[in-house]
């Protein structure tokens, strides 16, 4: 089975920082990969690469059998429909109310009516179960972090995406809130066959959400497998980020 999303000997650098030597990674249709390690070894770097906001100095990624890593704006634009992107921090605009929000992409990519894109929108808000007609009104600053995260889920998926990354889906978000975030990811997976990469340093999240785990450390991806697989490694350094153990001793 040819996989939807291969990542051959990626690598990247910034000035003189090699921040990705030679990342390999498959990620197949339906399935919920999830992209641990610690803070700064690249994890929102390789997300970046798989939507092509940014190019690797050396490598290779297929979407759907495609190479994209020297295709132009214009020749990616159909690619990136096909794939929602969830930014850390929301990153919705405080100018605009919720409905404005989750609206945005329909305005920028679809010739709907204005009541077709309010169906739309109504709908992907009941789907993160928030309330239409109590919450569309309301500006990002009013909503608590639980529910700006649902608000930018909402606005991710409302152009139909076959994949969708998550950088940190639950950084910032006391366990309950968090916990709401990783069932709804795997709701829009079993319902909707949506593929998601998920980038974390959240183990717990982790344990909920992944059918596969891969880890980056210094520069490439050190183990992948299921969480079985990453829980009995006897790599040091797996151990010791998954245990959260300062003292183990672990060397580059």
């Amino acid at each position: 089975m040819e996989a939807l999303i291969s990542i051959e000997g990626v690598y990247k650098k910034y000035g003189q920082e090699e921040v990705l030597k030679g990342v390999d990674l498959e990620i197949f249709r339906g399935e919920t990969i999830l992209i641990f390690g610690g803070s700064g070894v690249g994890k929102s770097v390789l997300l970046r690469l798989i939507n092509g906001l940014e190019k690797p100095d050396k490598g290779k990624i297929r979407i759907k059998g495609q190479e994209i890593t020297r295709l132009n704006e214009y020749e990616l634009a159909p690619v990136r429909k096909k794939i929602g992107f969830l930014f850390q921090g929301s990153a919705l605009f405080d100018s605009m109310t919720v409905e404005e929000n989750v609206s945005l992409p329909l305005l920028e990519h679809s010739k709907l009516s204005p009541s077709a894109r309010k169906k739309m929108v109504k709908l992907l808000l009941e789907l993160v179960e928030l309330d239409y007609e109590a919450d569309r009104w309301k500006r990002p600053s009013e909503l608590s972090g639980g529910m700006q995260r649902r608000v930018s889920l909402a606005r991710t998926l409302i152009l139909n995406p076959e994949i969708v990354l998550y950088d940190e889906p639950t950084t910032g978000l006391d366990p309950v809130k968090a916990d709401n975030i990783c069932r709804l990811i795997k709701r829009f997976q079993y319902k909707q066959g949506i593929t998601s990469v998920v980038v974390t340093h959240d183990m717990v999240a982790a344990e909920k959400i992944a059918d596969y785990m891969a880890m980056l450390y210094n520069g490439s991806i050190i183990i992948s497998g299921t969480s079985d697989d990453v829980q009995q490694s006897q790599n040091p350094v797996v151990q010791q980020f998954i245990r959260g153990d300062s003292q183990f001793p672990v060397t580059k």
